[in-house]
């Protein structure tokens, strides 16, 4: 998967490698959101839902020390990632079926993080949104 950056007159671009799925479907990324200290936090996660669910995890990468690159007809650099926090344990417990959608992460201006899910709106959908504090971004983004 390619992160793009536009520096006002050029792209440029790093890699970020996605998790293997365990199983059945694929791995996606679903949201890229800046950190206190500047750097990111990816939403990561797997397209199962239920007892099917393995990958719902948030990775945290440092944008500002990436090698961007223009050229690519080259292979691009590979951004780091370290874990922050595997979240499928607690979108389990707070969920009446562990969603697939994990869509978005925030942090407020006193740190405080949060997760949402998307329900779809579809009517084979659970029609559940989880919205889910994980506590304040140094203690919840353990990796950090």
């Amino acid at each position: 998967m390619k992160i793009a950056r536009w520096d006002g007159d050029t792209w440029s671009f790093v890699h970020y490698e996605l998790e293997v799925p365990a199983a059945e479907g694929w791995v996606g990324l679903s949201e890229i959101t800046l950190l206190p200290d500047g750097t990111f936090a990816i939403v990561e996660r797997d397209n199962q839902l239920g007892t099917a669910a393995a990958i719902k995890r948030l990775y945290g990468i440092d944008l500002a020390s990436a090698d961007f690159r223009t050229d690519l007809t080259a292979p691009l650099a590979v951004v780091e990632k370290t874990l922050l926090a595997d979240v499928l344990d607690e979108l389990e417990a707070n969920s009446i079926w562990t969603p697939d959608k994990l869509e978005g992460l925030s942090v407020t201006s006193d740190g405080r993080v949060y997760l949402v899910t998307d329900n779809d709106g579809l009517d084979e959908s659970l029609g559940q949104t989880v919205f889910l504090g994980l506590g304040h971004w140094t203690s919840a983004l353990v990796g950090h």
